[in-house]
């Protein structure tokens, strides 16, 4: 460039030579544009070619923006406004600014520039963006906060209501009960209480046989009793339909009723049975005329052959009339239209005396071969469908046995499917109803000893708990009064007594007192059950545990067995199984069990020290590998104690029997097993022991050398002990198996 003597500025340019006057610059009167440039996320650049939409935790934003000026650039000035935060422009030479933390909402981000003082572009350039707030903060979100807060108040108002409502009731039925109480006589009070005690046994028998049953008929009836009452505006139809279902499970929850309440009076005794003499055409023909019109209303032929000479019987009339009448329901039933029914009688011989053989056959759908059995036991009813639709209790024909097993018959059933099938009877011939056992020239065998003594003045609670304990292999003696109590106690000196409190004469509180006094049956367990809540002052006076009617039935024969089994293992005739292995331990007692020997366990050998100790074991089985104490430590402590001396040891380990069976004789085990074994030597070999102990115990001579196996003088010198101890290894088992692998045999 070149500047002249006036100042003007000379440029070469393309087209030839240009000349600027600087006196002559003007300011220039158009604004630059404003442009956003870009936008920025956390730093992250944001496209802006679409609509932008960011959640709630996005709001660290920045703008970058510039202008376009060719004539003083450094003088281009910017103010922005972001509507929604900005109240007013704001001025700046700054081409970004940034805004953290932007709450939800919508918003516009506006920006302008000028070259010079108050000269901004007239259209400022625009970004336009929404923040989404987060779901707790939205509108629907505390709409439905404020409908459920609603709801809940409502909800709980209207069960304090309901509450209130039916507190308000009891009390009203508390006050009427309790008006008419006081309005009776003293005698009306108390054959109330005994009605109330006889039906609250009732009731707990009932509901601990029977729940199960009792569900399906009450399902329905409840059902449809709400449908009618949430929905009286049902049709008539409707109605009557719901209606007769409901009345139809009413009448077989009463058939159920009365079926079990007839079982529980032939099973527990306290059925009142009318013998005398009778003729079978005569039952027959009773029952046949009761269930005339069943047979008819379905149009079956029902035909009776009974020889008018066959021999009479000895017999309730109503049972048998009850046992032909189910036996003619139940043909009715599975009988398709159109059938036929027979019922026909003989003489017959049978275990050495005349009977009566029976048999009633019909046509209908028959009964599978495997099921034959299983109809006779109480609730169990064929799978088909005219079974499911008939109905039934299923204690019809286990009320039917009951009945026959009384008069010393018996009742069976044969069919053949699709073919029909035929119930046979065989009852005796003028057979006396409990006739008295002629005992003269006959010695009964003594009965077992009682280990259970079981005083409750109610029969039915004795022949339950009785049932139970017998199953259990426990012999079982019985008693109703206090007194009886007493003196079977002292003669039997049972194990453990189960005592009711409340007896005719002296209470069971008095029993314990007398029990305990006296020295002979001081050391007998008792266990109260009763109906009296009292459990602090039986526990003082000396009973070992206390159980409440309705009794855990669970809870109170473990109780049993604990108190027994404690029993049995300090009466020297127990074996002690010791092995930290549990399946190990539980085979060896399984074949020891099977054997009739009483077993003790112990897993390892403190325990194991402190049971011979205690208990005086007749023998004990022992492993060596044992955890705290090894087997050989064991052996040597048992024979360095007086009180343990004596009794026999057995090894049973799966240990290298040159490593482990010197050592373990040396110390003084009778024998020594290693697994796997023989159970017929394992099992001969512990008799031998046993016996030998036993003739050593009673006979008290020095062992000589060749009654025992190979020891140190010490051992031999030692006297045969009266009792042995038997110890076990560990084995290999699969997971899956209870009993090792090494005592299958």
């Amino acid at each position: 460039d070149f500047r002249d003597r006036e100042g003007n500025l000379w440029f070469g340019t393309v087209g030839g030579v240009t000349r600027f006057d600087p006196t002559l610059d003007r300011p220039n009167p158009v604004p630059p544009p404003a442009i956003i440039a870009g936008l920025k996320l956390f730093d992250r650049a944001v496209p802006m070619d679409r609509a932008l939409r960011f959640r709630y935790n996005q709001n660290f934003l920045k703008f970058d923006y510039y202008a376009v000026a060719f004539t003083s650039p450094e003088k281009v000035m910017y103010r922005y406004r972001l509507e929604g935060v900005d109240p007013d422009w704001v001025q700046t030479a700054s081409r970004s600014i940034a805004y953290p933390y932007l709450p939800p909402g919508s918003y516009t981000f506006r920006v302008q520039a000028c070259s010079e003082p108050e000269a901004w572009s007239p259209s400022p350039a625009t970004l336009s963006f929404t923040i989404t707030p987060p779901f707790w903060a939205t509108l629907w979100f505390r709409m439905t906060l404020i409908l459920g807060g609603a709801a809940l108040l409502v909800g709980i108002r209207r069960i304090e209501t309901r509450a209130i409502r039916a507190r308000a009731l009891l009390l009203e039925r508390m006050v009427q009960e309790r008006t008419r109480e006081l309005e009776e006589k003293t005698r009306q009070l108390e054959a109330t209480n005994v009605q109330l005690q006889e039906l609250d046994k009732l009731k707990s028998n009932f509901l601990s046989t029977v729940s199960h049953e009792l569900r399906t008929p009450l399902t329905s009836i409840r059902a449809f009793s709400e449908i009618l009452l949430d929905h009286p505006e049902e049709e008539a139809r409707q109605r009557r339909r719901f209606l007769q279902i409901i009345h139809d499970e009413s009448e077989r929850l009463t058939r159920l009723i009365e079926d079990l309440l007839d079982l529980s009076r032939i099973q527990s005794g306290r059925q009142r049975w009318t013998m005398r003499p009778l003729r079978l055409a005569d039952v027959a023909d009773t029952s046949v005329r009761a269930n005339e019109s069943l047979v008819k209303g379905k149009g079956l032929d029902l035909t009776v052959r009974i020889p008018p000479d066959l021999p009479g019987l000895t017999g309730d009339f109503d049972r048998l009339v009850q046992v032909f009448t189910n036996l003619i329901s139940n043909a009715v039933k599975f009988t398709p239209e159109g059938g036929k029914l027979t019922l026909e009688a003989e003489l017959c011989s049978g275990e050495g005396e005349a009977m009566v053989h029976g048999l009633f056959s019909d046509t209908g759908e028959g009964i599978p071969e495997d099921q034959l059995e299983k109809i006779f036991q109480r609730f169990y009813q064929v799978d088909s469908t005219v079974t499911r639709r008939t109905g039934g209790t299923g204690l019809g024909l286990a009320i039917c046995r009951e009945i026959m097993n009384h008069h010393g018959g018996k009742i069976w059933a044969e069919s053949i499917l699709g073919q029909g099938s035929t119930f046979h009877f065989v009852l005796p011939v003028h057979r006396p109803h409990a006739p008295e056992p002629s005992t003269a020239g006959e010695v009964s065998p003594a009965p077992p000893h009682p280990e259970v003594l079981i005083v409750d003045d109610e029969p039915n609670i004795r022949a339950f708990i009785r049932y139970e304990l017998e199953k259990a292999g426990y012999p079982v003696a019985e008693a109703a009064t206090g007194e009886e109590a007493l003196e079977l106690a002292l003669r039997d000196l049972p194990g453990v007594i189960l005592l009711d409190i409340l007896l005719p004469g002296i209470d069971g509180f008095e029993v314990i007192r007398r029990l305990k006094a006296d020295p002979r049956t001081r050391g007998i367990e008792i266990v109260v059950v009763s109906i009296l809540d009292d459990r602090d002052h039986g526990l003082r006076l000396g009973a070992y545990d206390y159980h409440t009617k309705p009794v855990n039935k669970e809870r109170l024969f473990r109780t049993v067995t604990e108190l027994l089994g404690r029993r049995n293992a300090s009466d020297g005739h127990a074996v002690l199984v010791v092995d930290d292995d549990k399946h190990s331990r539980k085979a060896v007692c399984a074949m020891l069990h099977a054997e009739g020997y009483r077993t003790v366990e112990a897993s390892d050998g403190p325990a194991a020290l402190d049971s011979a100790r205690r208990d005086a074991p007749a023998l004990i089985i022992m492993d060596l590998h044992l955890p705290g104490m090894d087997g050989h430590q064991v052996i040597r402590t048992l024979k360095a104690d007086e009180r343990t001396s004596a009794i026999p040891v057995v090894v049973l380990t799966a240990s290298d029997l040159g490593q482990s069976r010197i050592p373990s004789l040396l110390l003084g085990a009778a024998d020594y097993y290693r697994k796997p074994f023989s159970r017929e030597e394992f099992m001969e070999g512990l008799k031998r022991i046993l016996a030998r102990a036993e003739e050593t115990h009673d006979d008290d001579p020095a062992p000589t050398d060749s009654d025992r196996p190979e020891s140190s003088a010490a051992a031999q010198n030692a006297p045969e002990p009266p009792a042995a101890v038997v110890a076990t290894g560990p084995t290999t088992a699969p997971a899956d198996l209870d009993v090792p692998a090494a005592y299958r045999m």
